[in-house]
């Protein structure tokens, strides 16, 4: 059985709500999180949430699927028991990989489940893991994982703390490039993603002549909003290897878009609020 804490779109979990759940029961066994909702461009507290964590028996468990490489993730601080990463997000290698990592109460409660599945069976990875030479239980995607060890030591030349800030930078900027453009951010920035922007439709312009005229006049594709945000958000991805260059054009195209529907004077203002982050 699972429950759910629910909160508004483009707000977070706190580490009070997740208190006041293990307070009222006992029995709770995980907390799950996702560390960065893609979908609301809302980064969520692990690390606070971790400091609540340590206090009680229930494994922490995160997926950090689209933060790690590009926000702060540290298993051991934050008390994590068990973290999902993918390798498709910002690690900025094809998509078709998970990394997993658990603690020893991860193992530990790992090993007492009687039916594990077959081909995510991890006392079966960690077994053959330690064979000499290593080897995976099955088959692997082999070219995936050669993908994935070059983007790692690309991660690895510039540094991961440098990447860190340059998504950052890149989130920084790119709020205040939305804002230059008189348009709305759709999370609080307090939450706000460190590789995706959420920003809220400008009153009076449609989702197909935002997303619609970027993509067939200027060849620049911003994702929209999903479920009851459809039509009413767009969402600038700015994860990975995405740079000032990538950047710039995605603003001068939302500025031409913009202008062109009578919604702003200066098409330029975007990248020129971007430029201040960079130049």
């Amino acid at each position: 059985e699972s429950k759910a804490l629910n909160v508004e779109w483009g707000t977070a979990v706190t580490p009070e709500l997740v208190e006041e759940a293990l307070e009222a029961d006992e029995d709770i066994k995980a907390v799950t999180m996702v560390h960065n909702e893609t979908s609301t461009g809302v980064a969520a507290p692990i690390q606070e949430v971790g400091e609540v964590m340590k206090n009680y028996d229930a494994l922490f468990i995160v997926d950090t699927v689209s933060s790690l490489g590009g926000d702060y993730v540290d298993v051991d601080k934050f008390h994590i028991d068990a973290c999902v990463t993918g390798s498709q997000k910002c690690l900025a290698a094809p998509p078709g990989l998970a990394a997993i990592t658990f603690n020893d109460d991860a193992w530990a409660a790992c090993e007492k489940v009687e039916d594990n599945n077959y081909y995510l069976n991890m006392p079966k990875y960690r077994a053959n893991g330690n064979k000499d030479p290593a080897q995976t239980p099955y088959t692997p995607s082999v070219s995936l994982i050669y993908a994935l060890k070059e983007a790692l030591e690309v991660v690895h030349e510039e540094g991961l703390e440098n990447r860190v800030a340059r998504h950052h930078q890149a989130a920084a900027a790119t709020r205040d490039a939305v804002k230059a453009l008189g348009l709305e951010l759709f999370p609080d920035e307090a939450v706000s993603s460190a590789t995706v922007t959420a920003v809220k439709m400008p009153e009076g312009a449609t989702d197909a002549q935002i997303r619609g005229t970027m993509l067939d006049k200027y060849f620049v594709q911003l994702a929209g909003g999903q479920d009851h945000l459809k039509g009413n958000i767009i969402r600038i991805g700015h994860m990975g290897v995405i740079s000032y260059k990538e950047l710039a054009i995605t603003f001068t195209a939302l500025g031409l878009t913009l202008k062109g529907l009578g919604l702003v004077d200066d098409a330029g203002a975007g990248v020129a609020a971007l430029a201040d982050h960079y130049i």
